[in-house]
């Protein structure tokens, strides 16, 4: 292993931060269940560094019922991370998509005190 001052992020390799110092395996055989199961072994506490493809495919979240799928009203349906409370007697409803950028901000502004005037002020000097 060697230092590395940038890691792709499409890299499957295992990465382990030591300190300040950052080492990555360069065998090219090695990849990172590998790694895992090599830490695992020595009692090292470890777990792998996982891409949302991964994150949702896992079968912990999947058995836990952690992903949702809304529709957007840009992107069609879309898949979210569910929230991780549980509740039985008011769960938690996941009913709509994100807001997309800027639906709320004359709402948010005027619930702030700034009246129609003052955010129209505001989005003519570009500031929203």
């Amino acid at each position: 292993m060697s230092q590395a001052g940038t890691i792709p992020a499409s890299s499957k390799r295992l990465v382990v931060k030591i300190g300040s110092s950052i080492l990555v395996d360069e065998k090219q055989g090695q990849i990172r269940r590998d790694w895992l199961e090599a830490l695992e072994a020595a009692k090292v506490p470890c777990g792998p560094i996982n891409d949302l493809a991964d994150v949702f495919a896992d079968p912990q979240v999947r058995a836990r019922g952690m992903t949702v799928d809304v529709a957007h009203p840009l992107a069609g349906s879309i898949r979210l991370v569910a929230s991780p409370m549980k509740l039985s007697a008011t769960p938690v409803r996941h009913d709509r998509a994100p807001p997309l950028l800027g639906a709320d901000t004359e709402p948010v502004l005027a619930e702030l005190g700034l009246d129609a005037e003052a955010i129209a002020g505001l989005r003519r000097a570009g500031a929203i």
